[in-house]
């Protein structure tokens, strides 16, 4: 079994080193990349392999260029730079998936705007429509089925998107209530004083052209 994690990173180095060595803490063996998404300086770390691509096109771009890099993994953590994780995260994480090959991502809880992703600690685990992607853990097999995430989502809504069509082929997305990590909200967006709304709301303007209706959120969450 092969397993990558990877570290998203623009500008706030700090975090992303805090964020590596959390996740090279982890008690299971995984290989670590960085993906630096054209920073202005280079992020520099000897720990682990870095992959520097400009204009990736926000945080989907992102992750889609960075799953075509891994597509060869059977699983990858994806992890942005403003999540904390305790060592024994990715562990848990890789045992309920092993459990049921028909799960597409689990995610630890985290303190969330999501209600259904801040389920607090275990036991056990939950269905949930759709999980954060801020340190889900997807199935390679289950993303090669699905399609990368759409980029016309650049940032709010592609977790929601993307776990929707995968519930439509059939697959399932579990909180692990058993691990938690922490979700800070210090991300880039922060540090650049990016204006989330503007985007949300081209985000929204975007999905209720594709699904056809305005309520498209509320649409593609209980539609199963």
């Amino acid at each position: 079994m092969r397993v990558a994690t990877i570290v998203l990173h623009y500008i706030v180095d700090q975090l992303t080193y805090e964020a590596v060595t959390g996740v090279l803490a982890q008690t299971i063996s995984h290989d670590v990349i960085v993906i630096d998404a054209g920073s202005p300086s280079p992020y520099v770390d000897d720990r682990v392999s870095v992959y520097r691509k400009a204009a990736l096109g926000g945080l989907a771009g992102s992750v889609n260029w960075a799953m075509q890099i891994l597509h060869d993994y059977d699983y990858v953590w994806n992890y942005t730079n403003d999540v904390t994780a305790p060592p024994e995260v990715l562990g848990a994480l890789l045992g309920l998936m092993a459990e049921d090959s028909n799960l597409a991502a689990v995610q630890p809880s985290m303190p969330s705007w999501h209600k259904h992703l801040n389920l607090g600690m275990g036991p056990g685990w939950s269905h949930v429509p759709y999980i954060e992607w801020a340190a889900p853990l997807i199935s390679m097999d289950a993303w090669k089925d699905i399609g990368p995430l759409d980029p016309n989502f650049e940032m709010v809504n592609m977790d929601m998107d993307w776990c929707y069509r995968a519930r439509m082929k059939g697959y399932r997305l579990v909180v692990n209530r058993d691990v938690c990590c922490g979700h800070p909200w210090r991300g880039t967006h922060d540090v650049l004083d990016y204006d989330i709304v503007a985007q949300a709301q081209r985000e929204n303007a975007y999905g209720a052209k594709k699904y056809g209706r305005p309520d498209w959120k509320e649409y593609i969450t209980r539609c199963a």
